[in-house]
């Protein structure tokens, strides 16, 4: 018996430090979200539309020793009432589990760690590179990104695979040919500048394998382009700045053109200086002003951060204002942000009389709202939210947006005569 209870003891020690050593290897956390919203005037055209989205993020993270760690993110995401990507055994259906982000990251030193896998990028303001957080599904991106750090900087150096795909039409000239959409870059950031919280350079490329015939029969791929940008930020006695500057160049091809086309007039910059009011009462007040190219591309950005909650336009041949105001009251955070937007180019289009060359651009930045008339004037958006915490893990926030068109877009002939546009949506969101 003794013998028996000196076993037993024995294998309860070794049982419960190999638990704790196991807790010790895996942390968790994670997040739920739901949201409603209502559109009214949806995309000028619709009268009023209702969507809710639901979000569940498991985050799962296994560290078998000091040096190499695995991290995992199944997560749901859906759009309710919608069965494309449920699994369906009639008459009932449930949506499917996907993997958002599933990557290694090893220190090969203490300076120099890399990650392989699939994985969100996040640089700067999210301005050019960003997950994309709003969205119900988001963004990642499959590659490899390596990381050399010091104390006061650090460099990241990243390729990763947009798309993988080859030419399968029959009687392509490219059949069997590479379609692939590659991206990469270099990014550095330091910090060790007086009154500038952080100094970043970034050089990004991408390249659009896909090939199309030019009008003399040769064929070129779609694009080859690259990116060099510079972000500014700092605080000193309560007033803060941000600074972003980036430019594009390369060759962009179109089926059926005499040659490739140089990337032109691809540039885009956004300011903004703020003020916080010092004591308790933290609100701050900010201006910011931003302008794109008709040229520029938008890359990668979280875009719903920048050009209004309505998420209407994308970063290209635009500019403007915006006014920024955030005001913590307790555990309520009120917002307000007041948009004006105006067409960079609006340059007539001598072959189509009434019509200029380029448009304002949505969300997406490639598809034109309409080219009808040479007026600058985009409209305005008003944004506000207010936000309560109702304990450390659970949250809510109700937001109201509301557009009103200028005068280039109530000539782009929408079926609804209305243009004004609204949206007014509830999110609560919990984290474990």
């Amino acid at each position: 018996m003794r013998k028996l209870l000196r076993v037993g003891t024995a294998l309860a020690v070794v049982l419960a430090a190999g638990l704790s050593y196991a807790e010790s290897q895996w942390k968790q956390s994670g997040s739920m979200r739901y949201r409603t919203e209502q559109v009214d005037n949806a995309d000028f055209v619709s009268k009023r539309t209702d969507t809710q989205n639901i979000q569940l993020k498991w985050d799962l993270t296994f560290q078998p020793n000091d040096m190499t760690t695995i991290f995992f993110q199944p997560k749901l995401s859906l759009v309710g009432g919608t069965t494309a990507t449920h699994t369906t055994i009639a008459p009932f259906s449930d949506p499917a589990l996907s993997a958002h982000q599933a990557y290694f990251n090893h220190k090969f030193a203490d300076s120099f760690a890399l990650l392989g896998g699939r994985s969100e990028l996040v640089y700067g303001d999210q301005l050019v590179i960003g997950p994309v957080g709003w969205h119900v599904m988001g963004r990642s991106f499959d590659g490899l990104k390596g990381r050399y750090s010091m104390d006061n900087f650090w460099i990241d150096l990243f390729t990763m695979k947009v798309e993988e795909s080859v030419d399968t039409t029959a009687g392509s000239p490219t059949l069997g040919h590479s379609t692939d959409i590659d991206f990469s870059g270099i990014y550095f950031s330091y910090t060790g500048l007086p009154f500038v919280s952080a100094i970043d350079l970034y050089y990004l490329m991408r390249a659009d394998r896909q090939e199309v015939a030019l009008s003399g029969g040769d064929m070129a791929n779609v694009e080859s382009m690259t990116a060099t940008g510079l972000r500014l930020t700092g605080d000193t006695s309560g007033i803060d700045y941000r600074l972003e500057y980036t430019t594009e160049s390369g060759k962009r091809a179109t089926a059926g053109a005499a040659a490739t086309a140089d990337i032109e007039k691809a540039s885009q910059y956004d300011v903004e200086v703020g003020y916080t009011l010092p004591g308790d009462f933290k609100a701050r007040f900010a201006l910011e002003a931003f302008s794109a190219g008709e040229g520029y591309d938008q890359l990668y950005p979280t875009a719903h951060k920048w050009l209004g909650y309505a998420d209407l336009f994308g970063r290209r041949n635009i500019s403007g204002f915006v006014l920024h105001a955030k005001v913590p009251v307790s555990d309520f955070t009120i917002g307000f942000d007041y948009h004006t937007f105006n067409r960079v180019n609006v340059e007539e289009d001598a072959s189509v009389p009434g019509t200029s060359k380029y448009g304002a651009y949505k969300l997406n930045g490639s598809t034109s709202w309409g080219t009808t008339g040479t007026d600058a004037a985009i409209g305005s958006e008003m944004d506000l939210t207010v936000g309560y915490k109702f304990g450390p893990a659970f949250s809510g926030t109700l937001g109201y947006s509301s557009f009103t068109s200028g005068e280039y877009m109530k000539k782009q002939g929408f079926l609804k005569g209305d243009t004004a546009l609204t949206l007014l949506y509830v999110e609560m969101s919990a984290k474990f």
